[in-house]
């Protein structure tokens, strides 16, 4: 693989800058170096890049996505600095396809995938007409929750990085008629599918998008909730569950990359945005929340920040967003494994 040496450059490690002038070399996929001070010796054919005006960080982890069939989503990822991508709910043979790309080259970003969420007949999202009349075959294979046995079953399926569980009622969903109501499972049931994600040493997190369900699903002891609410602002109450609980939160609050058009890569610039302009962060815990945060999260190993032994996923972008989260897609490179991803394009 090759080597690279950026220079001069301002390094946010995936926690805070650790240096406003440092060098970062990284060889063989893996980052070797770390330093305010430039290496004394260089690796063979190794191509030295200056990083004067510029800020080096972690690949983003964007952790909600529908890659669906179209692996060119994990190429638009890559392209805007998102080098990990978590799938949260697909067909089988479609996460298994982007898998085995990511695997065969690097122009691509990583992915890990749910595949199938734990459903329940007749509920979210097999109540999505606008799906269930073309894909009715895909629907009839799905694996239905509808008791602690049926959900042992579902954990039965291979190759999974963690279990998406459901909880949908439609309450403040205005996609539904008023005073619709979408069946659910029990907590039992929930508990049950977290407690074998346990056993299986993967995380358990719930869709969950209204005060009760997300009540229910906390309840349950879930590891995370990958949704913000839609019914209203969250309460007290809400927010002492989650502490109380531990869970943590992945808000979606753009429309997610493969619903209503939006780009992949470039909606997670969104969202940063969003939790600065909109949410009070400042954008050094928007940074924060997209690398080491969610890899610790989502036990991530060897990605979220830089460190000597650390996966050489990372991104190069123009100016401090660490100052103005605005510039965090002004690309200047983007590396996955230590290979340099090209034809960025002009971001």
């Amino acid at each position: 693989m090759d080597s690279f040496l950026i220079t001069s450059v301002r390094v946010f490690d995936g926690v805070s800058v650790i240096y406003e002038t440092g060098h970062a070399l990284f060889s063989r996929g893996v980052i070797t170096l770390v330093s305010a001070q430039p290496p004394q010796s260089l690796p063979e054919n190794c191509t030295v890049i200056s990083g004067a005006g510029c800020t080096l960080l972690p690949g983003l982890i964007d952790t909600h996505e529908h890659v669906y069939y179209e692996v060119s989503g994990l190429r638009n990822s890559l392209s805007y600095g998102v080098t990990t991508v978590l799938d949260l709910y697909n067909e089988t043979p479609w996460p298994n396809n982007a898998k085995r790309t990511a695997r065969e080259r690097n122009g691509v970003a990583d992915i890990l995938s749910s595949y199938k969420a734990a459903t329940i007949p007749k509920g979210w999202p097999e109540d999505e007409s606008w799906y269930c009349k073309k894909n009715e075959k895909r629907i009839a294979a799905w694996i239905r929750v509808t008791s602690v046995e049926s959900a042992n079953e579902r954990l039965m399926e291979v190759c999974f990085s963690f279990i998406k569980i459901v909880q949908e009622t439609g309450e403040g969903f205005n996609a539904f008629p008023v005073g619709k109501t979408l069946p659910t499972p029990s907590i039992s049931i929930q508990r049950a599918l977290v407690a074998g994600a346990q056993e299986h040493r993967v995380l358990c997190v719930a869709h969950a998008m209204n005060h009760g369900d997300t009540f229910a699903v906390l309840q349950a002891d879930v590891d995370g909730v990958v949704h913000a609410l839609v019914d209203k602002t969250p309460t007290p109450k809400l927010v002492k569950a989650f502490k109380e609980s531990g869970a943590f939160l992945v808000p979606t609050l753009t429309v997610t990359a493969s619903f209503r058009g939006m780009h992949f890569g470039l909606s997670m610039h969104h969202e940063l945005w969003l939790y600065v302009e909109r949410c009070g962060f400042t954008p050094i815990e928007a940074l924060v929340s997209a690398t080491s945060v969610s890899a610790r999260r989502w036990r991530l190993l060897g990605r979220g920040t830089i460190e000597l032994g650390k996966k050489a996923d990372l991104l190069l972008v123009r100016g401090d967003p660490t100052k103005d989260i605005a510039v965090s897609k002004d690309i200047e490179a983007v590396w996955r494994n230590g290979v340099k991803f090209e034809n960025q394009g002009a971001h």
